[in-house]
Order: C-alpha cells, then structure tokens, then sequence
C-alpha cells in the first residue's frame, strides 16, 4: 500500500510539472503570436519600417484609433471656458504626445513657477549623478540656512544632520520640500543649471523676473517623458516619484487614481499665482498638461487658492474628457 501511495504521489507530482510546462508553453505561443504576428512586434515593425522608410517608427507602434487627426474641438472648448474667467490671467499648454499636436492658449502670459522650479533641480541632480560626481548614496549635511518652515517636513532636525541624495530627491518631489530645494541648491553649481537650460533648449524658460510660460516649462516635463536629457533609468525615477506626489488637488483631482499622473505644482499666494505641470498617462492616449493662472481681485488666501483649484479641476476635467472619448 505505502509503495502505491508513494507512486500515486510521484505520478501526480509528475502531472503537476507537465501541466506547468504545458501551459507556459501556450502562454509563450499566444505572447509570440500576439508580439511577432499581431502588429507590434519587432518583425512586424521591420517591414513597416521598408514599406514606409521615411515614417517615424514610433508611428508602428501605436494603433490608429488613438492617432487623434485633430484637437480644435478642444481647443475652442478651452478658449470659452478662459474666456468666462473674468477674475484670472490664464494660460494652457497641452501637448497630445502620440502626435505632438498642441494647444496653447494665451502664450504670452508669463507666471512665477515657485514650486515647479524644482523640476530643472531634479534635473541637475540627476546630471551631477551621471557625470559621476554624486551618487544617490551620498549625504548632504543641512545648515542653519537651508531651513525653511514654508513646505517643508525636513527643517525640524538639528543642523548637520546629513540626507542623501536620494532621500532628498524623495523629498523635494513627493513632498515639495523647500529645505530639500535649499540643501541641493546650496551644493551644486550655478553653472550646472544654466548648462541644462542650455542643454534642454530653454534659453527663453526664465526671464529677468524668473517668470515662465507653460508651453517653455512643458518642455522639461517632455524632456523627461522622452528621456532625451536624463538616461530612461534616470528620467524613469523622476516620473516615478512625481506620480507618487502627495499633493492631490489642482489638475491631479479629476483624473482617476488608477491613472499615471506625474505632476508638479506651484504655488504662490504672494504673488497669486499657481500651477500644475504633468502627464497623464490616459492608456494609449498619453497628454501633456501645464496650466498656469494668476487670481486677481481676491484679498483673502484660502479662497483664491479654492479658485484657482476650482479652475485647475474644470480644465484637467474638459482634457481628459476629450482624450477619454474623442474618435478621429
């Protein structure tokens, strides 16, 4: 009896690895003729490649149902929608990143970033990280100097404490915070910054008032969507950590949780501006969304931001609105 149980045993052991084996080979025979033979494979895409050299070949790779031909219809729904905003000085980039296809409204209109700066600061830190003169393991010691209560969790402990590099990007992202922003800042080169201006195209980002346009901030947003400054490893880790951003409110409030939305906000009642910067990651129908607005006439802080915040949530609303169900 023991020897049939121990062969029944080693039989159904045997069954067990063969139906494992079975059906990870039909799972790899679906993958390949799905990959290979669907119409987003490599081979697929080689002879898309012969048959339209000329044809960027990011274009195989999306299906034509989300190439959007056109965004007026959009386009003019925001222009109404600024339009009857009487109180505010409004601008709105929004870049469609399956064709590039934009809408800028009043592009003219420049704005203090405040907060959003700390993007071209993430960016320096990576590029110190990548010519090898930082590590993310490296620390920081905090000075008395660096402190600020404004937005800040890390201006609490004692001077000389030490971050490292990484903890601080971890903070100067997820949570906005303006020591992080002064500890980094305090360590790295006026240089650095104005050869990633240079880098990334942005002679016109700031002005001599360190005003900016939504459509010249997008760019670093872009920059980091295509991973044409920073490496994927790098550009990848930045997006990460903005899509965990504790902030949830401006253009973030619509959009679904389960929706990607790295993002960036500023905000400055001193100088009644605010701003949020970001991509949503809306599925097979990514976009680019920078708004920026200054409220005027409002003496009181709460509500102008509840104003501004009102205005951000109809504008992120009407976008993805579009994205969602616009055909071509």
């Amino acid at each position: 009896m023991m020897k049939d149980k121990d062969k029944l045993q080693t039989a159904l052991k045997q069954w067990r690895i063969a139906s494992s084996i079975l059906l990870l080979a039909l799972v790899l025979i679906v993958f390949r003729t799905y990959v290979f033979n669907g119409g987003q494979g490599s081979e697929n895409i080689e002879k898309l490649q012969q048959k339209y050299p000329l044809i960027d070949v990011a274009r195989h790779l999306v299906p034509q149902e989300h190439f959007l031909s056109t965004l007026q219809p959009l386009r003019e729904r925001l222009r109404d929608f600024v339009a009857s905003e009487k109180d505010m000085r409004i601008s709105i980039y929004i870049e469609f990143l399956n064709t590039g296809a934009n809408i800028n409204i009043n592009p003219e209109n420049r704005f203090v970033p405040k907060s959003l700066a700390k993007i071209p600061m993430a960016f320096a830190v990576m590029g110190m990280i990548e010519a090898g003169t930082w590590t993310r393991g490296q620390t920081l010691a905090l000075e008395e100097g660096d402190r600020t209560s404004a937005s800040s969790n890390i201006h609490t402990q004692p001077v000389g404490t030490k971050f490292t590099v990484e903890k601080l990007l971890e903070e100067l992202l997820i949570r906005s915070d303006n020591t992080a922003y002064n500890i980094l800042a305090r360590n790295i080169p006026q240089s650095k910054l104005g050869a990633l201006q240079e880098a990334l195209g942005l002679d016109d980002l700031f002005n001599e008032k360190g005003e900016v346009t939504s459509k010249e901030f997008s760019r670093t947003i872009r920059a980091l969507y295509t991973a044409s400054y920073l490496n994927r490893e790098n550009s990848e880790l930045i997006l990460e950590l903005l899509n965990h951003a504790e902030f949830k409110d401006f253009l973030r409030q619509p959009v679904p949780e389960t929706i990607p939305f790295p993002h960036k906000y500023g905000m400055g009642p001193s100088t009644n501006s605010y701003s949020d910067s970001g991509i949503v990651y809306l599925p097979n129908r990514p976009y680019l969304i920078t708004v920026m607005v200054e409220v005027r006439g409002i003496n009181d802080d709460i509500v102008e931001r509840e104003q501004a915040a009102r205005m951000m949530h109809a504008v992120s609303n009407i976008a993805l609105e579009f994205f969602s169900h616009a055909s071509q």
